[in-house]
């Protein structure tokens, strides 16, 4: 494992690649615009060794989605069909919330 980091860590360095806080930065702005192929290329690189962000930029996706919908439907309905891949647990925090109780 040691090495693997010492590997990242060089990597990281020597092509002066963004670390976690500016991809943060690029998948927030992928929902809002088109990224240039030059963005993408980072974010996908990044994703290859950083599962965080790549979970990050999901979760994203799954809240915007549900945002843009619960205006026009049934906060459950909407879960139900968007958050497929997220814990039974989570979506019924996600419920509760929503429904505000």
């Amino acid at each position: 494992m040691g090495f693997v980091l010492t590997v990242k860590r060089w990597v990281w360095s020597t092509l002066r690649l963004p670390r976690c806080k500016g991809i943060t930065f690029l998948i927030s702005q992928s929902l809002d615009r088109k990224l240039s192929a030059r963005e993408e290329l980072l974010l996908r690189f990044h994703f290859l060794g950083c599962l965080r962000c790549a979970r990050y930029r999901k979760q994203l996706k799954i809240i915007r989605t549900v945002v843009q919908k619960a205006g026009r439907d049934d906060a459950t309905s909407v879960l139900n069909s968007t958050c497929l891949s997220i814990s039974p647990e989570a979506q019924d925090r996600l419920k509760k919330r929503l429904s505000g109780t």
